[in-house]
């Protein structure tokens, strides 16, 4: 089992939108997946139409196993499951504070899936705390949507700072530019610099229209528009994750 965590510092950049694309496109190959929801927003499970369980709260996540599977719901698209978020898991971070081994909770309960799903994806808040640094150590690959622009990059690098900060291996760290829009000059200007870093995805994400109107059709881009340009953005870069994560 692999773990593929999307990740930002900075709200909007097109994180939750991704885990949905990437979470499908890992089903639609066949592979059990598992989306994880932990934005307090919840964008992630409404764009695939999913609810919470009245029964659903943090315990699950930190238990791991059978609490946690009992929890998952089952989506319209075959090997694709959700753990959609809890208005109880504001209390999440302190739960986790209690436990013994407290940065290493969520990748000993999301281990014990191991046999369960083929990948989990995780849509991570925008917060670095301990929810962030046990998503970081948890991941196998943590991937950053980066807007072109030269304060994303700025939130980038402070997210690299912070992954050092932890001891943890940078190299897990992969970019890739999210909602480019080629008529800006200094879009394709910050785009080309950061695609010059060794650890940059090669595949960007385009800003269509048809990528914003995934919240109004509520479904995958492969389902609502399977040829257009955003469907296979996302496709190519499920492809190149892939390849990383030897799947």
């Amino acid at each position: 089992m692999k773990i593929l965590s999307l990740y930002s510092l900075k709200g909007g950049v097109g994180k939750s939108t991704a885990s949905v694309n990437l979470a499908y496109a890992s089903a639609l190959r066949g592979s059990r997946t598992l989306l994880v929801d932990l934005d307090p927003l919840g964008s992630s499970s409404f764009c695939l139409q999913v609810h919470a369980r009245k029964s659903h709260g943090p315990d699950a996540l930190i238990k791991g196993g059978k609490a946690l599977t009992k929890q998952a719901r089952a989506t319209d698209y075959p090997f694709l499951d959700v753990l959609p978020p809890s208005a109880a898991y504001r209390d999440l971070e302190s739960m986790i504070e209690e436990k013994k081994h407290s940065s290493h909770r969520l990748e000993k309960s999301l281990g014990t899936l191991e046999g369960v799903y083929d990948l989990v994806v995780i849509d991570t808040p925008p917060t670095m705390g301990l929810i962030g640094k046990n998503v970081l150590i948890s991941c196998d690959l943590l991937v950053v949507p980066v807007i072109p622009t030269v304060l994303a990059i700025q939130a980038y690098e402070q997210l690299l700072e912070q992954v050092e900060g932890f001891g943890l291996d940078r190299r897990k760290v992969h970019p890739f530019i999210s909602m480019m829009d080629q008529r800006k000059r200094l879009h394709r200007s910050v785009a080309d610099a950061l695609k010059n870093r060794e650890e940059a995805l090669h595949t960007t994400i385009p800003y269509r229209s048809e990528i914003e109107q995934m919240t109004v059709h509520m479904q995958p881009l492969a389902v609502q528009k399977p040829k257009g340009v955003g469907s296979q953005a996302f496709t190519a870069l499920f492809s190149e994750l892939g390849v990383l994560l030897g799947m």
